[in-house]
């Protein structure tokens, strides 16, 4: 694999740690990562699989990749230590990812998280989604399509990520089509911003499934309020 290796943090795919305990040997995040388990005596490769080889381009593939490495090593950590909470070597270890991440999340302009699931999806035993969401000290944007039941499920997601002290940036009501109303629009915005004190900060329309980066470019920067979602102040660009 190339050793892509350009940030100011003294981390690349070759020199994790390595820890034994519990009769798991776990190996780098790396391998772990291509091959879907961290754990040398928990995986089993299907047949004559080997894990593709990740060979980033640039400094932008190489954060995502570390960001994924470090996604994936963390959900694998907190599983192993559903079953053994006392292994300190796993918490460190645990511990140090969770810092080396917020490192790396510290170099880049910003960095958006897609989470792919509910915010009480279960990790591991008490330990949910937006557990981690806290853990890794992010605001949440909600993206949702609108329908009869945005306002309900909307609204509980918020509340669960505000009892957990998690910040609430915003709603985006995305993939809207032509077959909406704009009295349900108006209702959903209305109801959300005055039950939760939470903004809607965009309106997407249904864009299709093939659709060219620009077109997709023009659609954010006209339906959706970007200084609010990244929490900056973009100077107007001036005209002679």
């Amino acid at each position: 694999m190339n050793n892509y290796y350009t940030y100011d943090f003294d981390y690349n795919y070759n020199n994790f740690d390595n820890y034994n305990q519990n009769n798991y040997n776990q190996i780098d995040p790396y391998k772990g990562f291509i091959r879907g388990n961290i754990f040398d005596n928990l995986y089993s490769p299907y047949k004559n699989y080997k894990p593709v080889e990740i060979s980033p381009k640039n400094d932008k593939d190489y954060m995502m990749l570390m960001l994924q490495i470090y996604d994936f090593n963390l959900i694998d950590l907190n599983l192993y230590l559903d079953i053994y909470p006392n292994d300190t070597n796993m918490i460190n270890l645990r511990n140090k990812y969770l810092n080396d991440y917020k490192k790396l999340v510290r170099n880049a302009d910003c960095t958006i998280v897609d989470g792919d699931s509910g915010l009480l999806s279960p990790i591991t035993t008490n330990f949910q989604t937006v557990d981690m969401i806290k853990k890794l000290q992010l605001p949440v944007l909600f993206v949702i399509k609108p329908s009869e039941d945005s306002i309900n499920d909307t609204l509980l997601s918020i509340y669960a990520a505000q009892e957990k002290g998690v910040e609430v940036r915003g709603v985006i009501l995305n993939s809207i089509d032509e077959n909406c109303s704009k009295k349900m629009l108006t209702s959903i915005t209305r109801v959300i911003e005055e039950y939760s004190n939470v903004k809607i900060l965009g309106l997407l329309p249904y864009l299709g499934e093939k659709i060219s980066p620009q077109d997709l470019m023009v659609a954010i920067l006209n339906g959706i309020d970007i200084e609010s979602i990244f929490n900056v102040k973009i100077e107007k660009l001036g005209t002679n």
